[in-house]
């Protein structure tokens, strides 16, 4: 009723397996981006830390150059310093050609970079040319250095490990970062089983253990306390739909039997037809009353009957008139012992729906040739009592016959009475007493009546 069953395997829209995905392309992503970062990070580092050297190398020399001019030219197997253009060697002129140093690519700090790939090794070259302070001159230095493949492959190996450990490491975390994703939509899953239980017959059950209070908890309540409220509306119209059917059958078959009488009357030419449509207005009127009155059992904000004081004997005399068919038909004596005198304020239409429940009930669950008194002698309740009921306190099933009655299992009617006197701050009273059914309706509290 509340949950509309997809279609659909289960799991093909998991939200567990599209996080799994969607973990995994994360996973590749990040793994891909840190190992190219981290070769990015190992070539800027080295070439960072190479043109460092030379930087400082020519820092010193001009430094040195400043105090004394004759300071000599670092000359090292890696390092070569020049003044002036006309005095850079041939071999260096042929890796740094001088009529491409106006064009030559350099880096921030002005260092021209070349790299020559031999047999067994690989030569890297950087020259920084600066003007010397105080002087129209040049400083040229050059600065080679060889790594052979050997060096240069036990680098690499170190880096690859590192690049598997942090990948590893990776993995490792976004597992379990999926493990722990998987704990925050058990909850989830829980609610969903939960919500596969639910049923139009029966209420919502408590939520599972395992949802906190937490924004899913929250959430979860909210909906229970929709879905409570959607059942507690759906069993009271259920109920006004059995309530309205159960009540509506007499005053139905009043007018369907005054029809009859007045077909009857017509065809022997008989006019006198007042009691009949007066009978037809009565059973019109005790429709619309009866009909508001269950509309006022069903909803919390409907308005109450009007109260106005009647003569409780006229009431009770109308109810047994409009039942007498059931009684006679299975000669059943009634003893009525009615106060004529009596008058209460009360809701007429709520006494009579009460009234004629219990009447009919009676008459129901009586034995053919049985008896049945009604007491009606004060203002504080009336009783009706079935002295030849068709069930009796020795039975096995006598211990659930109480309950059974007032519950709507002969019938709605003692169920009926029942939610009236509830609503209205009656009283009523059903039970086996000498192989008797008794019911009785107090419109005072039972423990102050006489």
């Amino acid at each position: 009723m509340f949950i509309a069953q997809g279609t659909n395997e289960p799991g093909s829209y998991s939200l567990l397996k599209r996080v799994g995905k969607i973990i995994i392309i994360f996973s590749v992503l990040l793994i891909s981006i840190y190992t190219a970062m981290l070769a990015l990070l190992y070539n800027w580092g080295l070439t960072a830390a190479t043109h460092n050297i030379v930087l400082h190398e020519a820092e010193l020399y001009m430094k040195a150059y400043a105090q004394k001019s004759c300071t000599p030219l670092p000359n090292t197997q890696s390092f070569k310093g020049f003044l002036g253009g006309e005095s850079v060697s041939h071999r260096v002129k042929n890796i740094f050609p001088p009529d491409k140093w106006d064009v030559w690519p350099r880096g921030n700090d002005g260092i021209m970079y070349r790299y020559q790939k031999n047999e067994g090794s690989e030569t890297h070259f950087h020259m920084l040319i600066n003007d010397l302070p105080g002087t129209d001159q040049k400083f040229i230095l050059f600065y080679e250095i060889t790594v052979s493949d050997e060096t240069k492959a036990k680098v690499w190996k170190k880096f690859k490990l590192l690049s598997i450990f942090g990948g590893v490491v990776v993995i490792g975390l976004l597992f379990f970062f999926r493990y722990f994703m998987r704990l925050a939509i058990s909850p989830l899953r829980s609610l969903s089983g939960w919500m596969n239980k639910i049923d139009e017959d029966h209420p919502p059950e408590k939520l599972p253990v395992d949802i906190n209070n937490d924004e899913i908890g929250q959430l979860a309540q909210e909906l229970r306390s929709a879905l409570v409220r959607i059942h507690d509306n759906t069993a009271r119209e259920k109920q006004f739909l059995r309530n309205a059917s159960h009540e509506l059958r007499t005053p139905i078959a009043i007018i369907r039997n005054a029809m009859d009488l007045l077909e009857h009357k017509r065809a022997i030419g008989d006019d006198d037809i007042d009691a009949v449509l007066r009978r037809i207005r009565r059973a019109g009127d005790t429709m619309k009353s009866v009909t508001e009155a269950i509309l006022w059992l069903a909803l919390d904000r409907y308005h109450a009957p009007e109260k106005v004081v009647i003569s409780v004997a006229k009431i009770v005399n109308e109810v047994i008139s409009e039942n007498q068919e059931v009684y006679q038909s299975k000669k059943i004596s009634l003893n009525a012992h009615i106060e004529d005198s009596i008058e209460i304020e009360i809701e007429p239409v709520l006494l009579r729906i009460a009234l004629d429940n219990m009447l009919r009930n009676a008459f129901q669950y009586c034995g053919d040739d049985g008896t049945i008194t009604l007491n009606c002698l004060s203002t504080e309740r009336i009783e009706i009592v079935n002295s030849t009921p068709t069930y009796d306190n020795v039975s096995t099933q006598y211990s659930e016959t109480e309950t059974t009655m007032q519950t709507g299992g002969f019938g709605l009617g003692l169920s009926l009475v029942a939610k009236i006197a509830e609503k209205q701050g009656w009283k009523f009273h059903f039970s086996l007493e000498d192989d008797c059914a008794i019911s009785r309706l107090y419109f005072i509290d039972p423990n102050t009546a006489e």
